[in-house]
């Protein structure tokens, strides 16, 4: 049986760390420890926000009380770099900042990470950084590809493996780093190019699985011993060139199953990483709106036996020309999966059964583009809701069992971004956009 994220805390992360790394951990589960919202009957949702002039992409806790933001630069830049600070985690004001971190001119969403070494561990566009909890630069290093990297995973014995972006031509690159020196160790070639990140799931041997999804393919590595190797025996079709599907972002892990969706290289996606440096000369005017310049069919979400055999999956809402730039939720243990379609606006729950066979649960139409978060012990279900013609986005709050709405509040954000929301120490969420960062919190009834 595939572990779970909040029952199971890595050792490749900061102990203390209520949330360590995007998602809540390897397995990107999105599930936080500790207490709910909770929301009650008559209570509201209120927040406070702050527009940084920059690309948020995630917060995440070292200590309990040490919160820090990633962000980048937006696209078109001419000055191009990562930031990391750490902030006030009521008024969202920064405390501290890392100064400009080198990103080799790329525009794109990195990651970090709270390591089990007690520094920060950040990738932003070609270069990864190690800094302290003071946001000192330790060790800086240039990744073997000139193309941005988007997404940190710590192993088991500390080592940290990142991976490029790739959606056209050649093929993507797996780095492996030691801890606070980044000495690269290993690189290692995928078969494909790929566009999403990775996920893993560590097994009791100590040896860490990861999943990535390729062109055309998802694909497993093992690392054990300290050597990633593909398993050539772990490969499983979810598309062809010319199907009319598109590439699949990250996966999640759950119940002895890899979770995802299709239809992800939207027009803003591809012109962003038509450029060098990707996103140095913003997005050409591609606004990523569900009819412009797509020939997609329906955003399907799929899942894939860990055990091994063929993707299966059903359609979210139908209707063509879809698109999604996040992963979908799959609850486990209460055999949920959530998948939803940006393009067109719907969420969709289905009931899963062993096979990966899914029946129908609910549905709305929530326009989502975040990544969720689920609170599994108030059953409570985390997404984002812009709606065309709206001013700014809402974040919403719903019933995971029912899908039915129990509050929202407006953000801030006049855009919607596909990041990593946080959760907060009491009954709390940061919210991550570009160019706003916001807390939402529960408000009693009066």
């Amino acid at each position: 049986m595939t572990g779970i994220d909040t029952e199971s805390p890595h050792p490749g992360y900061w102990p203390a760390s209520p949330f360590a790394v995007e998602c809540g951990g390897n397995r990107r589960q999105k599930s936080p420890r500790g207490p709910g919202l909770n929301i009650q009957r008559g209570e509201t949702l209120g927040a406070v926000s702050r527009d940084t002039g920059r690309w948020n992409v995630m917060f995440i806790w070292r200590n309990p009380d040490e919160l820090y933001l990633l962000s980048g630069g937006q696209p078109g830049a001419t000055d191009a770099h990562g930031l990391v600070e750490r902030i006030d985690p009521l008024t969202l004001e920064p405390l501290a900042s890392s100064g400009p971190l080198n990103c080799g001119g790329h525009v794109w969403c990195g990651a970090m990470v709270a390591h089990a070494d007690g520094h920060l561990y950040v990738v932003n566009g070609n270069h990864m950084h190690c800094l302290s909890a003071s946001l000192e630069v330790v060790a800086e290093r240039q990744l073997p590809d000139d193309r941005p990297y988007n997404g940190i995973l710590v192993m088991p014995d500390g080592r940290l493996v990142t991976k490029e972006l790739r959606i056209g031509s050649g093929v993507s690159r797996f780095a492996v780093l030691e801890p606070g020196t980044l000495e690269i160790v290993q690189t290692l070639d995928m078969p494909e190019p790929s566009m999403g990140r990775i996920a893993s799931d560590l097994q009791g041997s100590g040896e860490e699985l990861i999943y990535v999804p390729g062109r055309e393919n998802i694909f497993r590595y093992s690392y054990a011993d300290g050597v990633l190797s593909r398993d050539d025996g772990w490969t499983v079709p979810y598309r062809s060139e010319g199907d009319g599907s598109g590439l699949a972002w990250d996966t999640t892990l759950g119940d002895g199953r890899v979770w995802f969706h299709d239809n992800g290289d939207i027009p803003g996606v591809r012109a962003i990483h038509a450029e060098h440096p990707s996103g140095s000369q913003g997005i050409g005017g591609a606004d990523g709106s569900p009819a412009a310049d797509l020939d997609f069919t329906p955003v399907k979400l799929r899942s894939a036996a860990m055990s091994g055999g063929g993707a299966t999956g059903a359609q979210v809402t139908g209707k063509v020309n879809g698109f999604v730039i996040a992963p979908p939720v799959y609850v486990p243990g209460a055999h949920l999966a959530i998948g939803f379609d940006t393009g067109n606006g719907g969420l969709a729950a289905f009931r899963a059964d062993d096979a990966g066979a899914l029946t129908p649960l609910w549905q709305s139409d929530i326009r989502n583009f975040w990544q969720p978060l689920v609170y599994r012990d108030t059953n409570e279900l985390v997404v984002d809701d812009f709606r065309d013609g709206a001013v700014d986005d809402n974040l919403v709050v719903l019933d995971l069992t029912t899908g039915a709405e129990k509050a929202r509040v407006t953000t801030g954000s006049p855009i919607p971004n596909g990041m990593f929301p946080c959760p907060g120490p009491g009954r709390d969420i940061y919210y991550v956009s570009n160019p706003v960062v916001a807390r939402v919190f529960v408000e009693s009834a009066p």
